[in-house]
């Protein structure tokens, strides 16, 4: 009985350290691939081949030592690429975002996601609505309490002029992303 119970405690370590290797594995290709497609994607779009290598080496380097992934941080990127952004300019509001999520929000995936997915809508409409400012809000980032800030206005003022739509998406996101990255 005892060299029975020997071997499937050999045999379960065994399992349990083939699906850490496999897991290991799918997660290395899984990566590889997420790196190959940007690559070609932003090649595709932007038709400058080191600036696509430049932001991918860059969003390396936003995503490591974090729970972001670099698919999640690609898919970002390519989303600002696609609604008119520039590939070195998105890549920046990558990285200061995703400070930002770290930081008021839980920092994963799902909010850095739901943040920027948020900020491309903005971008898209040319206007600030409350379905947006809500979900950057439910990732703990006051935007409008930081335009404010940033501006010298009450955040009554910049609610009433985003109500209004005299504030721009373009200078909300560029004022709050300004005033993030230099610590309002």
């Amino acid at each position: 009985i005892k060299s029975i119970a020997t071997a499937i405690g050999i045999t379960a370590l065994a399992s349990k350290a083939f699906d850490t290797i496999k897991s290991s594995i799918d997660s290395a290709f899984s990566r590889l691939d997420t790196m190959a497609q940007f690559e070609r994607t932003m090649t595709a779009i932007t038709g400058d081949t080191e600036a696509a290598g430049k932001s991918l080496e860059t969003l390396k380097g936003i995503t490591k030592g974090t729970a972001y992934g670099l698919d999640t941080a690609a898919k970002s990127v390519q989303d600002f690429v696609t609604r008119g952004m520039d590939i070195s300019q998105a890549t920046e509001q990558i990285s200061i975002w995703g400070d930002a999520v770290a930081f008021y929000g839980k920092g994963t995936n799902e909010q850095l996601a739901d943040v920027t997915d948020a900020l491309a809508k903005m971008r898209t409409k040319g206007t600030v609505e409350m379905d947006q400012l809500n979900r950057l809000f439910d990732a703990g980032i006051d935007a409008v309490g930081m335009y404010a800030q940033a501006t010298g206005s009450t955040s009554a003022e910049v609610q009433s002029a985003l109500s209004a739509g005299s504030i721009s998406s373009a200078d909300f996101i560029d004022t709050v992303s300004s005033a993030m990255a230099s610590g309002t």
